[in-house]
């Protein structure tokens, strides 16, 4: 990472109101994202206005000039690599990305999403919300995973549901929501990015035979990839999608935190129990625990 602030794109379909929210927190000095960069989708985008209007560089990459759905997310992924972008955030992108271009990004792209996740993911989350008789509903903002709305969560805003309300109202409460909760959450993500530049912690050699591991910790999110024979490993989740942590005390920086991980290849889960401070992460013991049941 190269100077004090993290380059950052915006990625839009619309109007663009979260990216204009965005806009406005980087404009303080003391923020840790640079927005370089708003891509669209759509030429008629509302946002792409907004953004010129800002000074920021904007970029438009449509489906329709692109034979394959691979072909379109990799001319994406060459306009972000040509600005130089660190970071990548989701505001009303109305694309769902592939497996691949999210492994690319993985740890670098959030999205916010109009509801309390795990609760209510995919479209028309105030309407269902209303239907099944929520009395608290809000936003959530998320790393990007391959499945939907479903990667580990940054931060979260709630917002009561009112005896009178309809999808309209509540839909308003929780825009003014997403507009604080995004610009907070992106600071922090982007404040572990300046901190780790190269957004983890190289940890070598690692007991126990369990290869050379890099732990990449962004908030609650983790990846953990065996560099010498180039797996990828994922979190082992829980039906609500959280990673299965433990700890002896929550605010203990000594504390050992204990975490199960599988290889998505091959089957093998990877236990791992670390130590984690502001600089680094020492692990203590990192095996391999027998095969997983693959999800189907």
């Amino acid at each position: 990472m190269t100077g004090d602030r993290v380059r950052t794109a915006i990625l839009i379909s619309g109007r663009g109101s979260n990216m204009a929210a965005l806009i406005r927190a980087a404009e303080a000095d003391d923020y840790p994202a640079d927005i370089r960069l708003v891509l669209s989708d759509s030429a008629n985008a509302g946002g792409l206005a907004l953004a010129k209007q800002a000074g920021i560089s904007t970029a438009v990459v449509e489906r329709q000039g692109f034979a394959t759905k691979e072909a379109h997310e990799e001319a994406i992924d060459r306009t972000l690599a040509g600005a130089g972008i660190e970071l990548v955030c989701l505001a009303g992108f109305m694309r769902v990305l592939s497996p691949g271009f999210v492994t690319r990004w993985r740890g670098r792209m959030l999205n916010i999403h109009p509801s309390l996740l795990p609760a209510f993911r995919g479209l028309d989350t105030h309407a269902r919300a209303l239907a099944a008789g929520a009395t608290a509903h809000g936003c959530t903002v998320h790393f990007v995973s391959e499945a939907l709305d479903a990667g580990g969560i940054v931060a979260q805003a709630r917002v009561p549901v009112l005896a009178d309300d309809t999808p309209d109202t509540l839909t308003a409460r929780v825009l003014e929501a997403e507009h604080k909760l995004y610009p907070e959450a992106v600071r922090r993500v982007a404040e572990e990015l300046r901190r780790a530049p190269q957004a983890g912690f190289q940890l070598s050699p690692v007991p126990n035979g369990a290869g050379n591991l890099k732990l990449l910790v962004l908030t609650r999110h983790v990846e953990i990839r065996m560099r010498e024979r180039d797996l990828q490993f994922s979190w082992i989740e829980q039906a609500a999608r959280q990673p299965l942590w433990t700890e002896a005390e929550p605010n203990d920086p000594t504390a050992e935190r204990r975490f199960a991980a599988i290889d998505e290849f091959g089957g093998r889960i990877l236990r791992v129990v670390c130590v984690e401070t502001d600089t680094a992460i020492r692990v203590i013991t990192a095996t391999f625990d027998g095969n997983a049941r693959r999800k189907p």
